[in-house]
């Protein structure tokens, strides 16, 4: 009876050491899903920056402006006429570009917020 109550206390005490591994387990597979997950929300929230594009003025040139992580992906395309002036917003890190001639204008930066691109510089 003895023997039995002993091989009994050494197999409950060895499930609660399994069962105490496996919940530590988890819980260090949850906090890494969670790191990942935070990762993960940090890249979301890129940096937005709202600029202006403004046209060629006398050159009279129109230029058709998309902007993207490259030249033609993302948004496209608006339409800068020569004497018009256009508002975008878009990520940090994403360039402007010139979707007819496939040509960067410029990359997009923080500082770029609130100022106006002016195409006769460009053209």
């Amino acid at each position: 009876m003895t023997m039995n109550l002993f091989k009994l206390s050494i197999t409950a005490c060895s499930l609660g050491i399994l069962s105490y591994s496996f919940t530590l387990s988890n819980d260090v597979r949850i906090e890494k899903n969670n790191e990942v997950t935070n990762t993960e929300l940090l890249n979301d929230k890129t940096e937005r920056v709202s600029f202006k594009v403004k046209g060629t003025g006398s050159k009279k040139i129109t230029v058709k402006v998309g902007y993207g992580k490259k030249v033609g992906q993302g948004s496209c395309c608006r339409t800068v006429g020569p004497n018009t002036t256009t508002s975008f917003t878009a990520n940090v890190g994403d360039v402007l570009y010139d979707s007819e001639r496939k040509t960067i204008i410029t990359k997009i930066y923080s500082g770029l917020s609130g100022e106006v691109i002016d195409l006769k510089n460009y053209y």
